[in-house]
């Protein structure tokens, strides 16, 4: 089955909920999520993890987090089961996301 490296990435469109990562079957993963923000303004970003399907209540891990140039966002060592998808959103189109770390066979 799946196991290595995850590298994830995307410019995020403003105000849409963007998969960037889906767990393989069979597989677990630990994850570190990558946020910068390459615009003028502050960005406004939410990062969710779901066990599938859309974001919806209890599936919100940041909300509301502001980040400028000089504030990125990192979230490390985030552990995934089989299936789990992050989703995240920004308010602006300037903010990169990358998802990087390790796959397993479980």
């Amino acid at each position: 089955m799946a196991s290595g490296f995850i590298n994830a990435r995307a410019r995020l469109a403003a105000g849409v909920d963007t998969a960037l990562y889906t767990v393989p079957a069979a597989t677990g993963a630990t994850v570190n999520i990558n946020v910068a923000n390459h615009g003028v303004d502050p960005a406004t970003v939410k990062i969710a993890i779901t066990d599938g399907g859309a974001p919806a209540d209890g599936d919100w891990i940041e909300t509301g987090h502001s980040v400028s140039s000089a504030n990125p966002l990192l979230r490390t060592n985030e552990p995934l089961a089989t299936g789990e998808v992050i989703y995240v959103s920004a308010n602006t189109d300037t903010v990169d996301v990358r998802v990087s770390g390790y796959e397993e066979d479980v």
